[in-house]
């Protein structure tokens, strides 16, 4: 179940991208239509000094699925499984201790799990959330906005709203705090200042 990741964006983009709120693309990616389950994994935990300091292994039920992945890396989809409960370990590269074991239910289809927290007093975990791959209306983009960013050491201090160029609440999203993903938003395709 090995699998290789994307590669990083330059270190000082992947910082500043992962000092604001995380947002997952959809453009009519392919949906997963069996009885499997497939994980795409996203390590934005900076709980190191350096970017190759927050390199990981990420084991599911036991075996190594992942490995060399690094703060601000987004893999591919892995297929992992049949729908259920699993174990998932992510262990800094050169040791055999956990940072992160737990155990999540992923029913059959895709899922984005992502590591997250590890500063500023925000708790070191994963969030695990259901995809939806279906292509959005013709001339629309989907769009799922996710608080990655442990900024502040209370949850209340996390919170931000999700503005487009005039200023405007995108999607209802304000007072987001860390750990909140919202629903799927879809939103003219092209580019958007949020």
């Amino acid at each position: 179940m090995k699998s290789q990741t994307k590669q990083a964006p330059p270190a000082n983009l992947t910082r500043a991208l992962c000092a604001s709120v995380g947002l997952a693309l959809t453009f009519g990616a392919a949906a997963q239509t069996t009885s499997a389950v497939r994980i795409t994994v996203g390590h934005f935990a900076p709980f190191a000094n350096s970017v190759d300091g927050t390199s990981v292994t990420v084991r599911v039920n036991g075996t190594d699925a992942l490995t060399n992945v690094k703060f601000g890396d987004f893999t591919n989809y892995l297929p992992i499984g049949a729908a259920g409960r699993y174990r998932i370990e992510v262990i800094p590269t050169g040791t055999q201790t956990a940072a992160i074991t737990q155990e999540v239910d992923l029913a059959a289809g895709d899922h984005t799990v992502l590591a997250v927290g590890g500063a500023n007093s925000q708790a070191l975990g994963l969030l695990a959330l259901s995809d939806n791959n279906t292509a959005p209306a013709a001339g629309q983009a989907k769009v799922r906005v996710v608080h990655a960013a442990p900024f502040a050491s209370t949850l209340d201090a996390t919170a931000v709203s999700i503005r487009n160029e005039i200023n405007a609440v995108v999607g209802g999203l304000a007072s987001v705090t860390f750990r909140v993903a919202s629903g799927y938003l879809e939103i003219p395709a092209g580019r958007i200042d949020l």
